[in-house]
């Protein structure tokens, strides 16, 4: 094992992250007997009789394959919150979801379709591991091996933002309260309308920067600061000043009234949740771990379908008796029928070249400047099916084989893989007792927003994610080459 370099601290044999190992035996056999076998056979089983079975069995090897992956993941105990995320999407989205929809009649797909849409997921997903394989070569995984300084957390600027956070967020709530504070708890259409009628903006654009500016930066801001002073203080035995206890404090009240499950929409509550979660996770010993990626996992299986229930006055009434009938019939669970969609949009009108991407790479372009924007991936497949309904999804194997097919693909979940690979790479380092660098802040974060980016439409979901990132990175600076700590306080 090599030397630690100066300022740097490696605790191989006291790692959180090594299991004993026939705890962690009984673990995998239980979670793949569970995940991999049980439930995708016993829902195969239990399809209606009509259906040929031929018709389920390319879905039912995608949820088996799905599953044991997942059971490995969940099994291990270390933090792979991404890579764990990408593979609950797939197995309830892209696996359980389908199988139940063919059954019950609401996926209608031709047996070559279907093992089409199987092979996409498939080419992504072995993409995605290959990015992760990559993503630990020593070339990519030491960012520091010559000398270069790595990009870790300035404490004086999280300060700064926390600060900025309240100057900028308090004004807008106190102004949007005083109109009528029930606004703050109503629902999501309610509010829709409210801040545009209040604020007096009929454009996208400034309805949707008024609401980020109520959200985003008090949630970085408390984040940051409870990454910073309440989870490396736990470490180090260290305490946090009033102050900053009270820049913590104040910010979180606003994540609670801008961020709670009546108003926001529940990707983004979901986030601010998980990626809480998942930062305090990475504080625990392995069995700690497992036990909270299952209740997460178990929680997004049950819940999910429930999360909006105060979205608008109808989704009370039409709300499903069981995550089992949402999955066989609502739109929350319709990405492989979407994936299946992209599919025949190619076949009958051809790829858009790119051109989605490129909507989703300049998403804060104003339409009024750019008249001819490309419209949400999803959008575009209903309105050239002349859907009544086009405020769909479009998962990210469905946007790239829109984009450019088999070829980008490959490339759009190589390039994932390795992202996810190096954000987990830096949890486990800072996990290890090393200093906290910009990826282990990063990786909380992206895991908490991975479903709806898998879900979809790109555009959407990075114009959600990015203000989140940046308000991130402009809190970081270089430290000393070896991942030495920051001396910018």
């Amino acid at each position: 094992m090599r030397s630690p370099r100066p300022g740097e601290t490696i605790f191989r044999e006291v790692s959180p992250t090594a299991p004993a190992s026939r705890g962690h035996e009984l673990w995998i056999v239980a979670l793949v007997l569970l995940l991999g076998v049980g439930v995708p056979l016993g829902m195969w089983y239990g399809a209606p009789a009509d259906l040929p079975r031929s018709d389920a069995r390319p879905l039912v090897f995608l949820t088996v394959g799905s599953g044991v992956r997942l059971a490995f993941l969940c099994a291990t105990g270390r933090p792979r919150f991404l890579t764990t995320l990408y593979y609950v999407f797939v197995y309830i989205w892209l696996g359980l979801a389908p199988l139940l929809r063919i059954g019950s009649g609401t996926l209608i797909a031709d047996r070559n379709t279907l093992w089409r849409a199987v092979g996409l997921v498939l080419v992504g997903t072995v993409s995605f591991e290959l990015g992760l394989r990559f993503s630990r070569r020593p070339v990519f995984s030491e960012p520091d091996a010559e000398g270069r300084a790595a990009l870790v957390l300035s404490p004086s600027r999280a300060v700064s933002l926390a600060v900025g956070s309240l100057l900028v967020t308090l004004p807008l709530v106190g102004f949007l309260a005083s109109e009528d504070a029930q606004l703050l708890f109503s629902s999501w259409t309610e509010l829709i309308g409210s801040i545009r009628s209040v604020t007096g903006s009929e454009t996208q654009a400034g309805f949707q920067l008024f609401l980020k500016g109520m959200r985003v930066p008090p949630f970085a801001a408390a984040y940051l600061l409870y990454v910073l002073f309440v989870g490396r203080a736990h470490e180090r035995g260290q305490r946090s000043s009033w102050l900053l206890g009270g820049l913590l404090a104040g910010n979180l009240v606003l994540v609670g009234l801008t961020a709670n499950p009546a108003t926001a929409h529940r990707h983004w509550f979901g986030t601010v949740v998980l990626s809480f979660f998942f930062a305090e996770m990475c504080r625990r010993q392995a069995w700690v771990t497992r036990v909270g990626v299952l209740w997460v996992f178990a929680a997004i299986l049950v819940l999910f379908p429930y999360a909006d229930l105060f979205r608008d006055a109808r989704t009370v009434r039409d709300i499903e008796p069981s995550p089992v009938d949402a999955m066989a019939s609502k739109l929350d669970y319709d990405a492989f029928d979407q994936i299946v969609a992209a599919l025949d949009l190619v076949d009958d009108f051809g790829h858009t070249r790119g051109f989605q991407i490129l909507g989703a790479a300049t998403f804060w372009v104003p339409r009024t400047w750019w008249p001819g924007k490309p419209v949400p991936s999803g959008e575009m497949v209903a309105r050239a099916y002349r859907k009544s309904f086009t405020n769909v999804s479009m998962p990210l194997w469905g946007e790239a084989y829109l984009d450019g097919g088999w070829i980008l693909t490959v490339l759009y979940f190589l390039l994932l893989g390795w992202i996810c690979g190096w954000l987990e790479r830096g949890l486990e380092v800072w996990r290890l007792g090393a200093d906290l660098r910009l990826a282990a802040v990063l990786a909380p974060v992206c895991a908490g927003y991975m479903l709806f980016f898998l879900r979809g439409a790109l555009m959407v979901a990075v114009a959600y994610l990015a203000p989140v990132v940046a308000l991130i990175f402009l809190c970081a600076r270089r430290g000393e080459a070896g991942g030495g700590r920051d001396r910018s306080r």
